[in-house]
């Protein structure tokens, strides 16, 4: 497990900013000039491939979150039992052409594999 690390920093409005990151719960706070504390989660990006194209995805991020994120440069999307491409002729699966779910949590680093779209569900 690390230990937290916290470093801070004054920029020339004066305003201070605490940066910390823990195994668990990694975070950077702002502390305003008012002394108010803003906190943003600290985001880990996996990589994945879909036929040898790289892609990123927040780690812990769903298939389904995924298509409606910024992350989905290429247009794939939920046809109600697949992730289908935008053009609709294939879908993503894993090593064995089973089609990845909605509710299936991305694999750092695997290679999904492109499958013949089907018309229904499996």
């Amino acid at each position: 497990m690390l230990k937290n690390i916290k470093l801070f920093s004054t920029d020339s409005d004066r305003t201070t900013y605490e940066s910390s990151a823990s195994y668990e719960t990694p975070y950077v706070s702002k502390v305003s000039a008012d002394n108010s504390v803003h906190y943003n989660k600290v985001v880990q990006l996996i990589t994945f491939t879909i036929a040898s194209i790289q892609y990123q995805a927040i780690e812990g991020m769903t298939w389904g979150e995924w298509v409606s994120s910024e992350y989905n440069t290429d247009g794939f999307y939920w046809d109600s039992f697949q992730i289908a491409s935008q053009d609709g002729q294939y879908c993503v699966c894993l090593s064995d052409y089973t089609s990845v779910k909605n509710s299936d949590e991305i694999i750092d680093g695997y290679q999904y594999l492109k499958g013949i779209s089907s018309a229904g569900p499996e």
